[in-house]
């Protein structure tokens, strides 16, 4: 154990560009640093003890005469410099706001469904909601920013957009495995699934694997190793991933079911307001490419129009029962059943 008393090291509290230099029985510790032959070194202590002082200065002094001082000082201030940058990174808060929230998820649907099959639906539909939920907020940013120029926050928006992408990440990865392993029973479950349902599962491990490239690329290491042009051609397979989710959400869905639903209506309005944005957004890039477009929406009008089609044949085929969703056989089957 270190002599407090008696040690080389001294502690400097930071004045400007002129350190002051305390010794270790005098010192506050608050805001201090530890300085070695007059070297500061990012080593902070935040223990208030003296006893706990003396061990953290052993763990030091051990590491440094076995890896070196300097090898030991670059690796400290790199891990210092790494939690400095993500603690000040929105991206951090919002990976640690969707973790809690699975952890939370999972806490209420164990508690209230102690065992059993229905405790593996509702995690699988939740967490499947959840990721939809991040990818259309990844997807609405930068549109709604561009048609609204005066919305607040547009850099720390910006700034939090990757973590989001990430968080759909993770959410479809929790809700891919208590679908695939924990209800179908993984890979030897394929053989006995029908057709259509291989067809919705293809559509979905595409996607998947679509936001696992783009989860493994989302860092600014990989945004510098591949340029930022070639970056962001990549990320725009972002919008091949959400078709292919919403066709998986439409085939495999159980809250897609009935298409005249609040729930259905809710999301096709939601989807329909991100496609009207990102419609006003390639009039734009018209308008600057060709002149006789500068006037004119004319794509988001019959983008517009078809969705008002869609919207209609919607409630059409909800009325005949002429449904998408592999479970729209289970209604009828069940009333028969009473």
């Amino acid at each position: 154990m270190v002599n407090c008393h008696s040690s080389k090291w001294y502690f400097a509290k930071c004045d400007g560009f002129s350190p002051k230099h305390y010794s270790l029985q005098d010192a506050d510790f608050d805001g201090f640093t530890a300085v070695h032959s007059n070297i500061p070194v990012p080593f902070p202590i935040w223990t208030p003890t003296t006893c706990s002082r003396g061990l953290c200065l052993s763990i030091f002094s051990i590491s440094s005469s076995i890896l070196g001082y300097n090898a030991l000082m670059h690796a400290w201030q790199t891990l210092f410099d790494v939690c400095k940058k993500w603690r000040t990174n929105p991206r951090f808060y919002v990976l640690l706001c969707s973790v809690s929230l699975a952890l939370i998820v999972y806490a209420i649907v164990a508690v209230r469904f102690p065992s059993g099959s229905l405790r593996i639906t509702k995690l699988t539909q939740t967490y499947a909601l959840l990721a939809l939920l991040y990818l259309y907020l990844a997807l609405l940013i930068s549109p709604l920013y561009e048609t609204f120029t005066h919305l607040p926050y547009r850099s720390l928006v910006y700034k939090a957009r990757r973590g989001l992408g990430v968080s759909t990440f993770f959410f479809a990865s929790m809700h891919a495995y208590n679908a695939f392993f924990n209800q179908l029973g993984g890979f030897l479950g394929l053989p006995f699934l029908p057709f259509k349902y291989l067809e919705a599962i293809s559509f979905s491990f595409t996607a998947w694997c679509i936001l696992l490239v783009m989860a493994l690329t989302s860092f600014d290491f990989m945004v510098q190793k591949l340029g930022y042009a070639k970056w962001k051609r990549l990320h725009r397979l972002v919008y091949v991933a959400a078709i292919f989710i919403l066709i998986h959400a439409l085939m495999l869905g159980s809250h897609f079911v009935h298409l005249g639903s609040y729930f259905f209506q809710f999301v096709f309005i939601a989807v329909s307001f991100l496609i009207i944005l990102e419609m006003l957004r390639i009039d734009r890039w018209l308008a600057k490419r060709f002149a006789r477009f500068s006037r004119t929406n004319i794509v988001t009008f019959v983008v517009f129009a078809l969705l008002i089609g869609v919207y209609a044949y919607t409630g059409v085929v909800s009325g005949a029962g002429l449904l998408l969703s592999i479970h729209s056989h289970h209604g009828p089957r069940a009333s028969e059943g009473k």
